[in-house]
C-alpha cells in the first residue's frame, strides 16, 4: 500500500494525499465516485459557519442538512453533497432525535457476503447504505436515516 495516492482525470491530477484523505475528504465529485461508492446528494447553500472546514446547512429535497462545506464557498451556491455508504445509520423507528435525520423506504437489497447493499428511496431519490446481514431489514420498509454532519461533505456542483 502507497503512503501517498494521486488521482488523475485525463491525464490531469485532479488530487493527492495519502489513501484516507483521499477516500474520505475527496474534492471533486469525479475523486470520491472513483475511489469508491458514494451518495451524491444536490442542494444549494442555506446559511454558513466560520473557518477551515466550516459547517453550515445545505437545502435539498429532501429537506435541510448539516454537512462540512468547502472554503471557497458562499451562501445560494449549488453544491453536491458526499456521503459513504457506511457513514449512513439506520434504524427500524423513529428513534434518532438529532440533526440530519431522513426518512426512505427501503427499495432493494442485495446480499454481498458481509453485508447488506440496502438501496433506500428518500425525497425521490436512491441512497445506498451497507447493513450487516443479519440485520433483518426487509424490502417495503420504511427506515430512519442519520447522516452525520461531520461524514457529509458538500462540493462546489459543476
Amino acid at each position: 500500500m502507497s503512503d501517498r495516492v494521486t488521482v488523475m482525470d485525463q491525464g490531469c491530477i485532479v488530487q493527492s494525499g495519502t489513501p484516507m484523505e483521499i477516500y474520505q475528504a475527496p474534492q471533486e465529485r469525479f475523486v470520491a465516485n472513483f475511489i469508491g461508492l458514494t451518495n451524491f446528494v444536490e442542494g444549494r447553500v442555506h446559511s454558513m459557519g466560520g473557518g477551515q472546514n466550516q459547517f453550515g446547512e445545505v437545502e435539498t429535497a429532501s429537506g435541510r442538512l448539516r454537512c462540512v462545506l468547502p472554503d471557497d464557498i458562499a451562501s445560494g451556491d449549488s453544491v453536491v453533497l458526499l456521503i459513504r455508504p457506511e457513514d449512513i445509520n439506520v434504524a427500524f423507528d423513529s428513534s434518532f432525535h438529532r440533526e440530519n435525520v431522513l426518512h426512505g423506504q427501503v427499495d432493494a437489497l442485495i446480499f454481498m457476503r458481509d453485508a447488506l447493499d440496502c438501496q433506500l428511496v428518500v425525497g425521490g431519490q436512491r441512497l445506498r447504505t451497507k447493513l450487516h446481514p443479519s440485520s433483518g431489514i426487509q424490502r417495503g420498509q420504511t427506515v430512519s436515516l442519520h447522516l452525520p454532519a461531520g461524514r457529509c461533505r458538500a462540493l462546489r456542483s459543476s
